[in-house]
């Protein structure tokens, strides 16, 4: 036997033999014999020192952050530095393509459709700016196998049926975007569809800064960017399910699954126009999101006054009379309730004692359910009378110049 073919199993700390090869620790001296583990168990028992104060740096599960277990000071990663600092740079822009007073028109007639605004005594101090915001747009080419078993009807009634398993392969492209800035993500969603951004394709032209000259653009934030990438398997996996129930052979089909898939995806960075639009509507400010990319398909989306929030003066001075009221019925009511519980077991109260708890009783229960259902029922036609009141957008005169001008 050639010399260095076999060696002996003996613990490397202390010599002693080795028995057992699936032990983890010597049975002489203790040591643990994954060379690999133990080398690991090192490096992470020894970790870094605070260069300021010299103790040691933990990771704090409450904060998600590392911090220094003496003085409090905080540290990251040199990866995390360098994919906070990552920037990403636009492939394609979309340039603007609806006018400031075409999007405020848009604006009056979203807004006019709600019967319970008044136009323009509600509205107030309209602000437009041009935003643009940064979208992910995602081509996917894909590829899988599909099973399932498939059920074919014999005859007409469905009395027979004949199920087999059935297997096939197939291909196809999926289409979709994601907004990817940390600004106004929940509004921008509800901006698009996939079945009105697709056209927009055609719209975008290579990135260049003087588009967005004298605009407001939302930077890409890396977070997103992965947030959407992480994203992309659930996308494809859809299209595949969706496109496998297209092409399944039979009459019906159950256990269909979709196997092997594989993907490749395309992505680009493309600035998308916005008109963002505030206005005032009885001292509350509300913000508007107005699409730029198709001047014949405007969409707007964002906050609308609740009509509680526009109390008419009369309305009001009325209302506070008749709660004024039925509360001045419930104190009453309370006052005869604490007079009958002061009365004795045995104590006769007076007349005229008796005559002011009565009346109290009485008068405060009565006054308490007149006005209270008169307030409710005033409040009821109001908000009635505010729902069915003209809101007609023919006698407002700024809507009516900016529709003779983009409406010919």
């Amino acid at each position: 036997m050639a010399d260095g073919l076999l060696v002996p199993n003996k613990c490397k700390a202390c010599g002693g033999q080795l028995n057992d090869l699936d032990a983890k620790y010597c049975p002489h001296c203790g040591r643990l014999l994954d060379e690999i583990q133990e080398a690991m168990n090192r490096k992470n028992k020894s970790g870094e020192t605070c260069p300021n104060c010299g103790s040691a740096i933990v990771f704090t599960i409450e904060k998600q952050q590392f911090e220094c277990d003496h003085c409090k000071s905080t540290f990251s990663t040199q990866k995390e530095l360098d994919a906070s600092s990552q920037f990403y740079q636009a492939d394609k822009v979309i340039p603007f393509q609806v006018e400031k007073e075409r999007a405020k028109m848009h604006f009056y007639e979203w807004i006019g459709t709600d019967q319970e605004i008044q136009i323009p005594i509600d509205i107030t101090n309209i602000t437009l700016k041009q935003i643009y915001l940064p979208f992910s747009v995602v081509t996917i080419n894909y590829e899988c196998n599909w099973g399932a078993e498939v059920c074919y009807s014999i005859n007409q009634d469905n009395a027979v049926e004949n199920w087999s398993y059935s297997d096939g392969s197939l291909s196809g492209e999926c289409f979709s975007f994601f907004s990817v800035s940390e600004e106004m993500n929940a509004q921008a969603d509800k901006l698009f569809t996939i079945s009105s951004f697709k056209p927009l394709i055609s719209k975008m032209v290579p990135y260049d800064d003087h588009y967005l000259t004298g605009t407001n653009q939302f930077k890409i934030s890396t977070n997103e960017v992965m947030k959407t990438q992480s994203l992309f398997h659930s996308v494809v996996q859809y299209a595949a399910e969706d496109e496998m129930k297209r092409v399944l052979p039979g009459d019906r089909n159950k256990n269909a699954t979709v196997t092997n898939l594989k993907y490749e995806a395309f992505s680009e960075f493309v600035y998308v126009p916005i008109w963002n639009l505030e206005y005032q509507s009885n001292e509350v400010m509300h913000e508007v999101l107005i699409t730029a990319t198709d001047k014949e398909n405007v969409k707007v989306v964002g906050d609308k006054p609740s009509i509680n929030n526009f109390p008419d003066v009369e309305f009001s001075k009325i209302n506070r009379q008749y709660k004024k009221k039925y509360r001045s019925g419930i104190v009453a009511f309370l006052m005869s309730l604490i007079l009958l519980m002061t009365y004795g077991k045995n104590d006769e109260p007076g007349f005229f004692v008796s005559i002011i708890t009565l009346t109290l009783l009485i008068g405060g229960v009565a006054s308490w359910l007149y006005f209270g259902i008169k307030s409710k029922l005033v409040k009821r036609g109001y908000l009635e009378s505010k729902k069915n009141s003209s809101n007609d957008l023919e006698i407002h005169n700024e809507y009516l110049k900016l529709a003779e001008k983009y409406k010919k």
